[in-house]
């Protein structure tokens, strides 16, 4: 249920921060401070204004004017780690239109290429950071986790992290051992951890999180996309579904684009990083896990064409990639719903389409691919796209996102993808380049699916897992 007073809530919980003093025993007049927040990412869809990091920045500055900081000491960093640029309207989105206005030049998207290294550590690993939040006393964080994947010290070391930073814990190798959506079982996230703590040594982290609830329907939508249930559908809801899917895709795109999910805050936490991501864990899983009683032969749901990386456009096969291998077949926890090299079965329309403002890198990474083949670290192609002159270009000046990250996710796919012994995308018209180059099997209907899966795994009859999505749900086995 959503918090009935999330006002005073955040009170609440920034006079009572969890293994840690209240910020007016961590901060006085001369503080310098870095405020960061959760980019425009997450969640996904986003949620009807004013949006809940709005409400507790604001509250947060109004705390640091009365402990007499001066703006002059205060930046605000929206943690976009290898994402693109939020734009002004994304970003006052974010933190509202008064601190827009009042802290202008104060407000920076964070660039990976300025940063601070704090230490190297006699593995190898990097500890890198944000110049501004490096430089500061403490760093205030506020995160809206909605999965078990976001929140806690990913929200800094990621967020705020260097190219080489994130690179080393996104690698196949290690995302292979990252089921993302159970991170105390994931190597990922065990990386990021130890970056995380020694960060926090150095540099005082109030974490505040605010996990939200799963409400993704509102307004007519609610009505019109809620799961159907039995025979009696009425005869108008029948009719609009039918009509919005022969709808054009720019109808589509532009109704996606503009709505706005019903997500409300179930809690607020403030104090110590893992403390209080803790806490926002216990929330998040009570509400989205799922209990199954075994495993399946086939993993089936329909890949949504909304993702954290296309906010604003449409996806491209990469992110269709990323969404089924990475997100949603890693949507459970202690272990996969999905027998070791069973099949996945997904409904999308599967387009070779890549926006070229946003996802032009991405493009050049899909050339790169060699058909059928599995998800494995290419040095090369990094180094290749580290040092792209036009993709840079288009990171640094406009709204694309880092030419890197157009390779990482591919690579975010790693787990799901070994785990399958085959994907098989169900499309009216599948693009055979786009069938090929990610190594699916398409097929224009479920009938079809179903006898290839069959063929597939040499049995006359299966075992089938349909997860609804949305809304998002964590999948765990009984046994």
């Amino acid at each position: 249920m959503p918090l009935e007073n999330f006002d005073s809530a955040i009170e609440t919980a920034l006079d009572n921060p969890l293994s840690m003093a209240p910020l007016k025993n961590l901060i006085d007049s001369t503080s310098r401070i870095c405020i960061g927040f959760d980019d425009i990412s997450i969640p996904v869809p986003l949620i009807q204004s004013p949006d809940p990091r709005t409400r507790v920045i604001k509250v947060v500055l109004s705390r640091l004017k009365n402990m007499g900081v001066a703006k002059e000491n205060i930046s605000l960093i929206c943690a976009t780690g290898l994402h693109r640029k939020c734009k002004p309207r994304e970003l006052q989105y974010l933190v509202g239109k008064r601190v827009m206005h009042e802290f202008s030049n104060r407000i920076r998207n964070h660039d990976p290429e300025k940063v601070t290294r704090l230490q190297t550590l006699p593995s190898g690993i990097l500890v890198d950071l944000n110049k501004d939040a490096a430089s500061s006393d403490i760093i205030i964080y506020v995160s809206i986790p909605y999965t078990p994947l976001n929140g806690g010290y990913k929200s800094v070391v990621v967020g705020m992290g260097s190219i080489e930073n994130i690179l080393q814990h996104h690698t196949p190798e290690v995302l292979l051992n990252s089921p993302l959506m159970d991170p105390s079982k994931s190597e990922m996230h065990q990386v990021i951890q130890r970056i995380g703590r020694i960060i926090e040594e150095k540099i005082p982290i109030f974490q505040i999180e605010v996990p939200l609830n799963n409400d993704f329907f509102s307004s007519i939508f609610r009505w019109l996309w809620k799961p159907l249930k039995g025979k009696n559908i009425s005869f108008i809801r029948r009719t609009t579904l039918a009509m919005s899917r022969l709808a054009p895709n720019k109808i589509k795109t532009t109704v996606r684009i503009r709505y706005r999910a019903n997500f409300k805050p179930i809690g607020i936490f403030a104090g110590k990083v893992d403390v209080v991501h803790q806490k926002a864990l216990e929330l998040i899983y009570k509400q989205m896990t799922v209990k199954v009683p075994y495993q399946y032969d086939v993993l089936l749901f329909g890949i949504p064409n909304m993702s954290p990386y296309n906010v604003g456009t449409d996806p491209n096969p990469l992110l269709i990639h990323a969404l089924t291998h990475g997100y949603l077949a890693n949507s459970f926890r202690n272990k996969s719903p999905l027998k070791t090299g069973g099949v996945i079965i997904g409904f999308n329309p599967g387009r070779k389409y890549f926006n070229q403002e946003q996802h032009a890198a991405y493009q050049h990474v899909f050339t790169q691919l060699e058909p059928e083949h599995t998800p494995s670290r290419d040095v090369e192609l990094e180094t290749t796209l580290k040092n792209h002159h036009k993709f840079k270009y288009i990171y640094n000046n406009n709204y694309g996102y880092h030419p890197l990250h157009s390779l990482l996710t591919y690579y975010w796919g790693t787990g799901g993808r070994n785990n399958s012994q085959k994907t098989i995308l169900i499309s009216r018209k599948p693009v055979e380049q786009v069938m090929s180059k990610m190594g699916w099997l398409g097929v224009s209907n479920f009938d079809h699916a179903i006898k290839k899966a069959k063929e597939i795994l040499k049995q006359p009859d299966l075992s089938i897992a349909y997860q609804f999505i949305p809304p998002l749900s964590i999948l765990q086995l009984e046994t």
